[in-house]
């Protein structure tokens, strides 16, 4: 299923790899409660340092957290990466043992 952004492909990608560049661990003690508010600009200004990006990628980043950030998503493509980071945090947040079946499929693996 492509949802139309098959010509956007590699921009998604590094849109979506680099949503969450904001290097440090949230889940420590002391960090702060907003942290769903503020990372995607942190990110955005820690990809903005290391790599040239299109607008279409600072979009993806800049709108990930949308509707907790008031910022839409302009594009397609940043809507595509806002529900699948949705989907991923209701799956970690509500399951049971995430991610057991890819844990054991890397063990058998040798990852």
């Amino acid at each position: 299923m492509s949802f139309g952004v098959t010509h956007n492909i590699k921009k998604l990608i590094r849109g979506a790899l680099l949503h969450d560049y904001f290097l440090y661990d949230w889940h420590k003690k002391g960090t702060s409660v907003l942290h769903g508010v503020f990372h995607p600009l942190l990110s955005l200004q820690n990809a903005l340092r290391d790599f040239d990006l299109c607008t279409l990628e600072q979009d993806i980043i800049k709108t990930h957290m949308f509707p907790l950030t008031l910022t839409p998503p302009r594009h397609k493509e940043s809507v595509l990466v806002c529900i699948t980071d949705k989907a991923c945090s209701f799956y970690e947040t509500f399951s049971r043992r995430p991610y057991r079946k890819l844990k054991q499929s890397m063990q058998t693996a040798g990852l």
